[in-house]
C-alpha cells in the first residue's frame, strides 16, 4: 500500500536477473519496483515518487500552519477585548472620580473651563473654578494654543474676537476628550449625526483668526464672520445647527483682499434653515457635513462664492416643495448679475466631488451676466450622486 496515495500497488517478486526501471524508461520488460520516500520513511509507489513531494509531510505542514493562524486570531481577538475591557474600566474610573459640579473630568487638558454652576468672576483655569457664560472667558487672558472647555448644559453665544495663530489656534470646544454622536440610519448618510451636549441659543460671530469651534449644539443661529471679512484660518467641527447656518464672508465684498481664508467646515449638521453653506472666501474645505431640510426662502444648500473650494462627500437632502412653493432650491447656486455689489462676487476652482444631493430644483447652477467670463471659471464636478427631483407637492 503506497505511503502517500493509499493505492494498492501489486509488485512482482524479483529474482537475481529481474531488471527494475522506471516507467518512463525505455528498456527491458518494465517491473513495478515500489519507492521509498526518505521524508516520511514510507514505501510508495512510482507514481507518487515522480510527483516528488510527500504528501504526509505537506499536510501536517498545512495542519499546523492552520493551528498558528487560528491561535493568532483567538490571541488577537483576546487583545482586542483585553483593551476594550480596560477602555471601560479606564472610562467608568474617569466617570466616578468626575467633578460632580461642573461635569468635566478631572483629566482635562483644558486651559479654561465654562460650567453652568460657574461663576465669571472666578479664574476659569480649573474644572473646579469655571466661568459661567461664553462672554465671562471671553474677557480671560486666552492666548495663542489654549483651549476653551464647556461643559453640558445652556449658554449663549457671542461675538468672538480674540485670535490664535497658524499653528496654534484657540480652540473652544463641548467635550472633554471627544464629541458624542447619535446613529443615523439613513443609508445615504454617514451614519452618525454629532450629539453635542452644550446647548448654544444665540449665534457665534468669530472676528477673530485661527479660531476652533467644536460640538456645539446652535439653536438661535449659526456661525458667521458677520463683517469682518479678512478672517484667517477659522475651523468648524461636529456642530449641530438648527435654524441657522454657516456665513462666511460678507455679501457685498468691497476688495478681492477682504474676503476670509483658509476655512474648514467639516462633520456638522445643519437643518431647518434658508441656506446650509453661504460663503465669500478663499481656500474652503467643506467635506462630510449633513444639510437637511433647508426650508426658509431660496433653500439652496450651497452658494460657493470664491476661490479654490472643496466639497467633499457632503450630503445634502430633504428640501420640501411644500415648504417654500416658489422656492428656487438648488445642490449648488453662484450667479453674478452685474450688480455694483457684485464686482468681486466670482467662483473660480471649486470642485465638487463624491457629494449626494437630493430633492432639488437644479444640480447646480451659475449665472454670469457680466462681460467677464473668468468669473465663473474652472469647476470639477466628479462622482457625485443627484437623486429625486424636488416636484410639486413632493
Amino acid at each position: 500500500t503506497c505511503g502517500h496515495c493509499n493505492r494498492v500497488v501489486l509488485v512482482k517478486a524479483g529474482t537475481g536477473s529481474t531488471v527494475y526501471v522506471l516507467p518512463q524508461m525505455a528498456g527491458p520488460p518494465k517491473e513495478e519496483p515500489g519507492a521509498f520516500c526518505r521524508q516520511c520513511m514510507r514505501a510508495i509507489c512510482l507514481q507518487c515518487c515522480d510527483e516528488g513531494r510527500c504528501l504526509p509531510l505537506m499536510r501536517r505542514i498545512e495542519a499546523m500552519e492552520a493551528k498558528g493562524r487560528t491561535l493568532k486570531a483567538i490571541g488577537a481577538a483576546c487583545l482586542c477585548l483585553l483593551l476594550a475591557a480596560c477602555q471601560r474600566v479606564q472610562a467608568v474610573g474617569q466617570f466616578i472620580a468626575g467633578d460632580a459640579l461642573t461635569g468635566v473630568e478631572p483629566d482635562s487638558t483644558a486651559d479654561w473651563f465654562v460650567a453652568t454652576t460657574g461663576n465669571d468672576g472666578n479664574a476659569c483655569t480649573a474644572s473646579g473654578t469655571p466661568c459661567l457664560t461664553m462672554s465671562g472667558v471671553h474677557g480671560k487672558a486666552i492666548a495663542a494654543g489654549d483651549v476653551v472647555e464647556f461643559a453640558a448644559g445652556t449658554y449663549a453665544g457671542m461675538t468672538w474676537t480674540k485670535s490664535g495663530t497658524s499653528g496654534q489656534p484657540i480652540t473652544i470646544r463641548g467635550y472633554t476628550t471627544s464629541c458624542p454622536t447619535a446613529v443615523n440610519s439613513d443609508a445615504f448618510s454617514r451614519g452618525f449625526r454629532p450629539a453635542p451636549t452644550v446647548t448654544l441659543t444665540s449665534a457665534v460671530t468669530v472676528t477673530g483668526d485661527y479660531v476652533t469651534f467644536s460640538c456645539f449644539r446652535l439653536t438661535g443661529g449659526g456661525y458667521s464672520t458677520g463683517s469682518s471679512d479678512t478672517r484667517r484660518g477659522l475651523e468648524f467641527y461636529d456642530n449641530y445647527i438648527t435654524g441657522g447656518h454657516f456665513s462666511i464672508g460678507y455679501n457685498d465684498v468691497p476688495t478681492a483682499a477682504a474676503m476670509p481664508s483658509s476655512v474648514t467646515i467639516s462633520r456638522n449638521y445643519v437643518t431647518l434653515s434658508s441656506i446650509c453653506l453661504f460663503t465669500v472666501a478663499n481656500n474652503v474645505t467643506f467635506t462630510d457635513n449633513e444639510c437637511e431640510r433647508m426650508n426658509i426662502g431660496e433653500t439652496d444648500h450651497v452658494n460657493p462664492y470664491g476661490d479654490t473650494h472643496l466639497y467633499r462627500n457632503n450630503y445634502f437632502h430633504g428640501n420640501v416643495h411644500t415648504d417654500v412653493p416658489g422656492a428656487h432650491s438648488d445642490c449648488f447656486q453662484v450667479f453674478n448679475l452685474g450688480g455694483a455689489n457684485e464686482v468681486f462676487r466670482y467662483s473660480r476652482n471649486i470642485t465638487i466631488d463624491r457629494n449626494t444631493c437630493m430633492h432639488f430644483t437644479e444640480m447646480i447652477i451659475t449665472s454670469n451676466s457680466t462681460a467677464d467670463a473668468t468669473l465663473m471659471n474652472n469647476w470639477t464636478v466628479t462622482n457625485n450622486v443627484f437623486a429625486f427631483p424636488r416636484l410639486n407637492g413632493g
